[in-house]
């Protein structure tokens, strides 16, 4: 049940791809220019000459494109087969960079006239020493977010208050933390993260006393037993026996069967 090897939900938003791959080419262009570390600048300055600022902007460019590509696929494979641990978010950003490299030296190659391989070596080990600082610095600083987000759960605006039957308050929990409820006879059990771990809580409390409560933070019914969090939806699948289940994106959480009724509401909230 553990979540803690899983990178932050913020850091698998589009938007944070976006801040990626445009803040890795820009701190490129701006760290040659303004700082000339030893040998990137000879290496982009190849002969003929004077064109530095020209080879610049090319692997520039090189880099936003193909970065640009694989953070739209991070971002949507992420949703679905891909598994968004630290380990495999780390793996990625290493691929991504090779594959970087190996476009930049193509580049530079074709540029040059000289050899492939030595190029590809000087690639590999330049844009390693400058782009180690953008990929480590705006990563943490997109985790950090969710902290932020914890830290201010006192908002009474995200929090979902859970009263019991006798309208005793039980439980409040912000809602992006909720992963769904589901029904046991008198009671319904909530399952939500605390400290990215599972939590669950059973409250004595029916279904349609929670309904309207629930629905306004965002939370959806998607079968008679149960409400979900479409935020923690990773991708909906189709057994063969026709039984839809929404799989969330939490380890050792069992996916939640979808009714036919519910599916198309839960689909557009994705």
């Amino acid at each position: 049940m553990q979540q803690t090897q899983q990178i932050p939900q913020n850091l698998r938003k589009m938007g944070s791809q976006i801040w990626l791959f445009a803040g890795i080419p820009v701190w490129f262009i701006l760290f040659v220019l303004l700082y000339e570390p030893s040998g990137v600048t000879p290496w982009l300055d190849m002969p003929p000459r004077g064109l530095l600022h020209f080879n610049l902007s090319i692997v520039a460019s090189i880099l936003l494109v193909t970065l640009a590509g694989t953070r739209t696929a991070f971002h949507f494979l992420q949703k679905g087969p891909f598994n968004a641990t630290w380990t495999n978010y780390i793996l990625w950003c290493i691929g991504e960079f090779f594959l970087c490299a190996v476009m930049s030296s193509i580049y530079l190659t074709l540029r040059s006239d000289g050899s492939y391989l030595p190029e590809l070596i000087k690639c590999i080990r330049f844009l390693f020493s400058v782009l180690i600082y953008p990929y480590i610095i705006i990563s943490l600083m997109l985790a950090m977010k969710r902290d932020d987000l914890q830290a201010q759960q006192g908002d009474e605006g995200r929090l979902i208050k859970f009263y019991d039957s006798s309208h005793k308050l039980k439980l409040s929990i912000v809602s992006d933390a909720v992963l769904y409820i589901a029904a046991e006879e008198n009671y319904v059990r909530i399952y939500y993260l605390e400290n990215e771990n599972v939590r669950n809580y059973l409250l004595r409390a029916s279904m349609k006393s929670l309904e309207s409560v629930v629905q306004s933070k965002g939370l959806k019914r998607c079968q008679r037993s149960y409400f979900i969090n479409p935020a923690h939806i990773k991708a909906l699948r189709k057994e063969p026996s026709g039984v839809i289940l929404a799989e969330l994106d939490v380890n050792g959480v069992s996916a939640i069967p979808v009714s036919h009724t519910y599916f198309e509401e839960i689909s557009a909230a994705l």
